[in-house]
């Protein structure tokens, strides 16, 4: 009886030995099988250097002027045509968050009016070129001017922006900017109008039209709009830009002198559209 038991046991440790045995190869070829590769999402550097250009559509204001003419006065009813620009920058994004670029853009030429009024006024005494007398001395007349140029400028500034997010492909941002302006008047005329036209032409001794001043002028901005990702290089940028420039000198007299007019400057509510590339 004991001899059968210890053989039931011999022969189960040999089983259960040649079936550790048949699996062994399974195991070992499972162990010397490669694991998965999982491969890491991919990644982006989250600054850079991009190029941007721009088209805008300019709603433009004048702040109004003063003019020098038989005294100092102020212009009335001045207004402005609106134009367009085209823009070109570098720039740096920082961050997510932060970025910087440099801006050039050339405004287009636009039709700048302003009138002048004197008040009424006696031609007193006035001669003619041949002589004798234009009026009796007595007569009241007015003078009026009505001024116009074509106004062209190029702005140069310098902008930090506030990325506020991407939503879907959208950034929002807000910005600011300072820098200057080449403004250049062309084209400078005045006609006269009064109820006295001898009297207007022989007070102003001047002639219809001026040389136009240019001058560098100090100029700001404020910025709002938002970007859409077309690529992970390319972006559309959509904005709204409010422009202030500084004022300065006009026109001036026929060979030389003090300039005709100054005015008091100018703010833009600009319309941009552009695309912006990243070099990265």
């Amino acid at each position: 009886m004991g001899t059968v038991t210890k053989l039931s046991g011999l022969a189960a440790a040999v089983a259960m030995t040649v079936g550790a045995m048949s699996l062994s190869p399974a195991i070992a070829a499972d162990l010397l099988v490669d694991p998965p590769v999982i491969e890491a999402p991919e990644t982006y550097s989250t600054g850079g250097w991009y190029l941007r250009g721009d088209i805008t559509y300019d709603f433009r204001s004048s702040e109004g002027g003063t003019y020098y003419e038989n005294g100092m006065g102020m212009f009335s009813d001045v207004d402005m045509d609106d134009s367009y620009d085209i823009g070109i920058g570098i720039g740096y994004q920082i961050n997510d968050y932060l970025r910087a670029d440099v801006t050039g853009e050339y405004v287009f030429g636009a039709e700048w009016r302003g009138n002048t009024l004197n008040p009424d006024f006696t031609c007193a005494g006035l001669q003619a070129a041949g002589g004798g007398s234009i009026t009796d001395g007595t007569e009241p007349g007015t003078c009026a001017t009505n001024e116009s140029a074509d106004v062209s400028m190029i702005k140069l500034l310098g902008n930090a922006y506030l990325d506020l997010g991407t939503f879907g492909g959208f950034t929002p941002y807000v910005g600011a900017g300072i820098g200057g302006a080449y403004v250049m008047y062309d084209d400078y005329k005045s006609t006269t109008t009064g109820t006295v036209q001898a009297c207007c032409l022989t007070l102003d001794q001047r002639a219809d039209d001026f040389g136009g001043e240019s001058s560098w002028r100090f100029a700001y901005a404020l910025h709002a709009g938002a970007s859409f990702d077309v690529s992970h290089k390319m972006k559309l940028d959509v904005g709204y830009s409010y422009t202030d420039i500084s004022g300065g000198a006009m026109g001036s007299f026929l060979g030389g002198g003090k300039p005709r007019a100054y005015d008091d400057g100018f703010t833009d509510h600009v319309i941009r559209a552009g695309v912006r590339y990243s070099l990265w």
